[in-house]
């Protein structure tokens, strides 16, 4: 005889009524973890599918639409009209990217280049020996959001002076904005 996977949990459950309490307990789990792994499969083959279709219309569009663009005006480029949206697409990358950044980092870049203004910035926060902000002094760097003068939010590197704080930070550096939603600032 052999069952599908639903009729299989339901019958460990069932049987599990008539075993002994340690061997019971072990059954449901065995059935109950099925039962995930069935759901999380089906969950798998839409997503699949909905990848599978965004796919097939981009391929449409390039084979056809960009194909003929490009015959017709020579160039082989496509100027984008009319290019399908790709919702599971967009979905499914959107949770490869909060996936590969853990909850309370943000990302942050190899290598910072500190122009003039960020120079200055550090100077007039913490300093510059006394040449034009006064003596040094000690400044705290940290990443994190901040709201502009316009009320924007800016996701970088930013300085303060330890002595003075409330008086307020400057950017060092913009990073790329947060790709988590819910991601600590």
């Amino acid at each position: 005889m052999r069952l599908t996977n639903i009729q299989l949990i339901h019958a460990a459950h069932h049987a599990a009524r008539y075993l002994p309490k340690a061997s019971a307990e072990l059954v449901r789990e065995l059935a109950t973890r099925l039962d995930v792994a069935l759901v999380a499969q089906r969950e798998a083959a839409k997503q699949r599918d909905a990848l599978a279709a965004d796919n097939a219309g981009l391929k449409k569009y390039i084979c056809d639409e960009c194909y003929v663009e490009s015959v017709r005006t020579g160039h082989y480029a496509c100027a984008g009209h009319g290019m399908p949206s790709t919702p599971a697409t967009d979905a499914f990358l959107d949770a490869v990217r909060a996936s590969a950044i853990p909850e309370g980092y943000t990302l942050v870049p190899q290598q910072m280049i500190l122009s003039a203004e960020a120079m200055e910035g550090i100077c007039f926060h913490c300093g510059d020996g006394g040449f034009a902000f006064g003596e040094f002094t000690d400044g705290v760097l940290f990443v994190g959001a901040i709201d502009d003068s316009d009320g924007q939010k800016i996701h970088g590197l930013h300085i303060s002076t330890v002595d003075y704080p409330e008086e307020g930070c400057a950017t060092i550096c913009e990073f790329l904005p947060v790709l988590r939603k819910g991601a600590a600032q």
